[in-house]
């Protein structure tokens, strides 16, 4: 079989739903697609059944260390076997040996990996698709985008140097989303990024057991999602989507008499969390790093009107790489701007309905998933010709 006959992919560690709808896409276009979870994914980040899995282990003793690496090793022996085409999610450690368990080791070998160079001597292909602008850019950049500001620790530069090291040595293909364009690698940038719009719509059924007791007749309801929940928070020492001005803002508009009504949930599920999405009228992403992310594209395709900041060099980069975008579908908002913003959409629910049906067109042209699987497959193909 020619390389490029060879159509088989596995999605190392997954992009929320995008590695599983786009699996269940490949599939039913002739591929053998797969998704990997490496050891301790949070489960509740987990939207369908994975196809391999390493073992994972509370504990940090030795033994339970050893028995994820020797579990992680074995799956990375099937990929190779199995797999041409490996498209890793956030970083590129996820099938690591000790380089990336000893720090020190991974000071002196910089963006080395084995698990990579093995990969890349059989002749299998490496694809990157970032998790955030951390994964694209050097930490002096990532420390202007309101990290030092808001109190979060960022990474430690050797560890940012050594992956952005790594994706150079090793990647065949740095998929980008019209965001950011880094210098640190080469990047094709299409809309990757993708939803099945007939679970995403309009008017999608809540199930009985997840129905919240219905407000007081006006209410508003704004949802607000915590990054990762308390946990993460305390890991980082603050909270990079500016949570504390969205509680803000809905205290003061309170306070003012404007019936408004917080929605904030932790620990739940990537598949269930729909239904509390739902169940708002005006959503608020984030309003720090400047980039949305998949809560406010779910949002979006459920026709809700969303409030998250964009910074204005990455709009207009953004725009230029997909000229047919003629406007962000969201209501930009900063820190500076929630309560004003906020406050506007509340009070005028023609303006609030407007919004959603913007954002539901604007999935409908670029996040449908049966269309950017035929991108996404063109895209994992054309590293034959280079």
């Amino acid at each position: 079989m020619r390389p490029d006959e060879d159509r088989s992919v596995l999605f190392v560690c997954p992009d929320y739903h995008c590695s599983f709808l786009y699996r269940d896409q490949l599939r039913l276009r002739g591929w053998k697609a797969d998704v990997y979870v490496p050891p301790r994914y949070p489960k509740e980040l987990l939207y369908d059944t994975p196809d391999m899995k390493a073992l994972s282990f509370a504990s940090n003793n030795v033994f339970s260390l050893i028995a994820m690496q020797a579990s992680s090793l074995y799956c990375f022996i099937k990929a190779l076997s199995r797999y041409r085409y490996h498209i890793y999610y956030g970083r590129l450690d996820h099938f690591s040996f000790l380089e990336s368990r000893i720090p020190i080791l991974r000071r002196v070998i910089g963006g080395f990996r084995l698990h990579l160079a093995i990969t890349k001597l059989i002749g299998c292909k490496i694809i990157y698709v970032p998790s955030g602008t951390p994964d694209e850019v050097d930490v002096e950049t990532i420390l202007t985008l309101g990290n030092a500001e808001e109190g979060v620790l960022p990474e430690s530069k050797h560890t940012n140097r050594s992956h952005l090291s790594s994706v150079r040595r090793y990647s065949d293909l740095n998929i980008g989303f019209g965001f950011v364009h880094t210098r640190e690698f080469e990047q094709t940038h299409f809309q990757y990024k993708a939803l099945d719009l007939e679970r995403w719509r309009p008017g999608v059924t809540v199930p009985p057991h997840y129905r919240l007791a219905r407000p007081r007749g006006g209410t508003v309801r704004v949802l607000h999602s915590f990054m990762y929940g308390t946990d993460r928070q305390k890991a980082q020492r603050g909270n990079i989507k500016g949570s504390r001005y969205v509680v803000e803002a809905v205290e003061q508009l309170q306070s003012e008499g404007v019936d408004v009504e917080l929605m904030s949930f932790d620990r739940v599920s990537s598949k269930d969390y729909i239904y509390y999405q739902a169940q708002a009228d005006v959503v608020v992403e984030e309003l720090i790093r400047g980039c949305w992310g998949s809560t406010a594209l779910e949002c979006m395709a459920l026709g809700k009107p969303v409030l998250t900041f964009i910074r204005p060099e990455w709009e207009r980069a953004y725009l230029r790489t997909f000229p047919w975008v003629t406007r962000l579908p969201v209501v930009n908002t900063s820190k500076h701007s929630i309560y004003r913003n906020l406050k506007q959409l509340i009070e005028d629910t023609v303006l609030r309905e407007k919004a959603g049906v913007i954002a539901r067109q604007f999935v409908e042209q670029n996040l449908d998933v049966t269309k950017n699987v035929k991108t996404l497959e063109s895209a994992i193909l054309s590293i034959e010709n280079k």
